[in-house]
């Protein structure tokens, strides 16, 4: 009875586990393929990007040669893919909005040039296809606003 209770049981579990472990694999597929997509659309431009991340919606690379960096939303790359050039960047900073000063609203890094302003978006509440958390897109918008930084002031 104890032999039975337990096939039962781990038969149960793995029917619930195997489509949870199928979707997060796919995803993880999907996320690969995409970053792959940033930098073989960067490579035909002569722009290499060792490491992009995806933060949120968005995938976020920096090439080291050129001083360029690569920006995408992650659903659209090829439409949305720009490469914006770190030797025309200014300023860089964090601007986080609040709801009644608890939950995170948005998360984005502004970026201003001599002749653009850039708001890359990390983290907002109302995107259904973002499944990321706001905090830990807050974490990594600091990081990348003082990589950023670090870059410009290198300049």
């Amino acid at each position: 009875m104890d032999t039975q209770s337990i096939l039962i049981g781990t038969l149960i579990a793995l029917t619930f586990m195997l489509p949870i472990l199928y979707v997060i694999l796919s995803n993880l597929k999907k996320e690969k393929k995409r970053i792959l997509l940033v930098q073989k659309l960067c490579k035909e431009k002569n722009i290499v990007i060792n490491s992009p991340e995806v933060i949120g919606n968005t995938i976020i690379g920096v090439d080291d040669g050129f001083h360029n960096l690569v920006v995408a939303d992650r659903l659209d790359v090829e439409r949305t893919i720009q490469i914006i050039p770190l030797s025309e960047l200014t300023t860089c900073s964090i601007k986080v909005v609040r709801v009644k000063n608890k939950t995170l609203d948005r998360v984005e890094l502004d970026l201003a040039g001599t002749d653009f302003n850039k708001e890359i978006i990390f983290y907002r509440e109302d995107d259904e296809s973002n499944t990321a958390n706001g905090e830990a897109c807050l974490h990594e918008a600091y990081r990348w606003e003082t990589k950023l930084r670090q870059r410009l002031q290198l300049s």
